[in-house]
């Protein structure tokens, strides 16, 4: 009586070990991809989160002081653990005491990440 015993040949070994070996790198390098992204999501989510906390003090420093920067600023402030950019532009628009601000705000002038646009309305500047 002949005893079969089955298993795997070394070709089919060999073949499987070949695609795995394909397979891993590139699977690596999605990973590493979907890791980037997901870092490079969370920086922009930060910086725009300054942009919207700047022009929400923006707006409360109008209504409760009545004024708002009608030239360019910009400094810098802590947020998250990390130190932000921002500066502020202010434009008077084609109706008269209607001003547009934008507030961009980056990892430095260069580097803007974020920007977050907004409109004021200034009537004491009617004449």
């Amino acid at each position: 009586m002949r005893s079969s015993v089955r298993g795997f040949t070394l070709i089919e070994v060999l073949i499987a070990l070949a695609i795995v070996a394909v397979a891993l790198p590139a699977l690596m390098l999605r990973v590493q991809s979907v890791s980037d992204n997901a870092g490079y999501i969370e920086v922009k989510t930060y910086a725009y989160w300054v942009a919207q906390n700047k022009m929400e003090e923006i707006q409360l420093d109008f209504r409760i002081k009545g004024s708002f920067p009608k030239t360019v600023k910009h400094d810098k402030v802590e947020f998250g653990g990390k130190e932000w950019y921002w500066k502020v532009e202010s434009e008077p628009t084609a109706t008269e005491g209607l001003y547009q601000l934008t507030v961009s705000v980056g990892n430095d002038e260069d580097d803007i990440l974020a920007s977050y646009a907004s409109f004021i309305y200034d009537n004491r500047s009617k004449p």
